[in-house]
């Protein structure tokens, strides 16, 4: 049966700024974790805030159809979101192996932006491409005569304790992602070419690796999940070209995040629910505030013992809703 979803994120949280470094919120989602329910969608209210005070917000309407079989559960799921500086639309096809231990996906997602004042940048190249006498770090504000493209493929495993040992209090759930993904800005100029989305600055068209895990547990109480989260991104195209170890920008980093989730219960069924996330992230340490000033092919890392440092990336508050 097909079903609609609709989701809204708002509101602002504030976390640590760091006036002296990058300031922005890196694209490492955690949005595949396992539902409260195999057999339910959700509409959901996210708010949640970035460590560079800068406002987000977003909605999201999501339709989703299932197909189950002998092979499993096929779904296609047509997503349309919308900030206050981007519009993007995203298709994905999930094919779920018998059993539920395996899942096998691809993605397309095409958008664009503009820019806002108060809320920041949605899409831009670096300036300097389209003036040469400009160095720093500066993108154009483009409204919408450019688009952003992002498309993978990926393979999911997880597990419940209680596929074993049937029973409420039998939830031990674990659930790792993996994905290989390609991101292209139509209107670069070469694939060395730096742009913005969504507030996101030092993009580069690149092919990219990123894993996501997730342990928790889930029982029949108001507080009805809590569980660990880690995530990790890797520049797979250019990993070798401007290294730690030899003081360049720092391609070779392991992008990571790590954090905590709650989820909060407001009937027997998990219809309603309320997720917690507090994420903390390593960023990268440059040179005499390089990160901010120069563009990135002209950075340093700190040294090769001192390139990243951690701190809180977000507060996010879930609204779960299902029909």
């Amino acid at each position: 049966m097909p079903r609609i979803v609709f989701f809204i994120l708002a509101c602002v949280l504030p976390a640590a700024a760091y006036a002296d470094e990058t300031l922005y919120t890196r694209e490492i989602p955690f949005s595949n974790l396992p539902a409260m329910e195999t057999n339910f969608d959700r509409i959901t209210l996210q708010a949640y805030g970035s460590f560079a005070l800068i406002p987000e917000a977003e909605a999201t309407g999501l339709y989703q159809d299932t197909l189950s079989g002998r092979l499993g559960i096929l779904r296609q799921k047509l997503s349309f979101n919308l900030t206050p500086i981007t519009v993007s639309s995203e298709f994905d096809e999930i094919w779920t192996l018998p059993a539920d231990f395996c899942e096998l996906g691809a993605s397309l997602l095409v958008g664009t932006g503009w820019y806002l004042n108060g809320w920041g940048n949605g899409i831009g190249l670096q300036s300097n491409f389209y003036d040469p006498s400009i160095s720093s770090n500066v993108y154009a504000h483009n409204a919408f005569n450019e688009d952003y493209i992002r498309f993978g493929a990926s393979a999911a495993f997880q597990a419940d304790l209680a596929w074993f040992i049937p029973g409420p209090w039998s939830h031990l759930q674990f659930r790792s992602f993996q994905e290989i993904y390609y991101r292209y800005f139509l209107g670069s100029q070469n694939d060395n070419n730096t742009w913005m989305w969504d507030n996101i600055p030092d993009n580069m068209k690149n092919l990219r690796y990123h894993g996501s895990y997730y342990l928790g547990y889930r029982m029949p109480l108001f507080l009805s999940r809590f569980g660990f989260l880690y995530s990790q991104d890797i520049d797979v195209a250019h990993y070798n070209e401007s290294t730690v170890a030899s003081g360049g920008w720092g391609s070779d980093v392991i992008m990571q995040e790590a954090g905590f989730l709650f989820t909060f219960a407001f009937d027997h069924e998990n219809r309603q629910t309320l997720d917690l996330t507090v994420i903390w992230g390593n960023d990268i340490n440059y040179k005499d505030n390089e990160g901010t000033t120069l563009e990135l092919w002209y950075r340093h890392v700190y040294s090769s013992t001192d390139y990243d440092y951690w701190h809180i990336h977000r507060i996010a508050f879930t609204w779960n809703y299902i029909f």
